[in-house]
């Protein structure tokens, strides 16, 4: 028996999507939508927002092998392909994350901690801004002041 280790795999990208790969994520998740009759990509990347549909929503994604069908024909890990859609292309707060924070939102997002500890879903649905970028500019905030 050889090695499995030993055989060539498929070499994986990494960097920027390119538009082809951004074509064929897009079509892999309206083929996904169409099958499962999932109404929209938001309820795929953010099954946990829809606490009335979350278990149909699970049971539907297992059943169909959502990571195998979302990540058909891109060669790059899962957990990026996951981030690209869920996170920027379908995210229904239109992936804000990219955009500088102002002086007033970095005081809001102080205060919405505070207030709501790390429950970055619950702040993200008060701010209009994505979960990541919230999580991760709070912990740039916390790292500059030395808290």
């Amino acid at each position: 028996v050889k090695n499995l280790l030993s055989f060539p795999g498929i070499s994986l990208r990494t960097g920027r999507y390119s538009a082809q790969e951004n074509k064929q994520l897009t079509s892999n998740i309206n083929d996904f939508l169409a099958l499962t009759g999932i109404e929209n990509a938001f309820k795929l990347f953010h099954t946990k927002r829809f606490k009335d549909e979350v278990r149909n929503i699970q049971k539907l994604k297992s059943h169909h092998r959502f990571p195998e069908r979302i990540a058909e024909g891109i060669p790059r890990p899962w957990h990026k392909i996951y981030s690209r859609g869920g996170r920027k292309m379908f995210d229904g707060s239109r992936y804000k994350g990219s955009r500088r924070f102002s002086e007033d939102e970095l005081d809001s997002l102080k205060k919405l901690q505070t207030l709501h500890g790390n429950s970055w879903v619950k702040i993200s649905q008060l701010t209009g801004r994505s979960e990541t970028p919230l999580r991760k500019r709070f912990s740039q905030m916390c790292k500059s002041s030395g808290t």
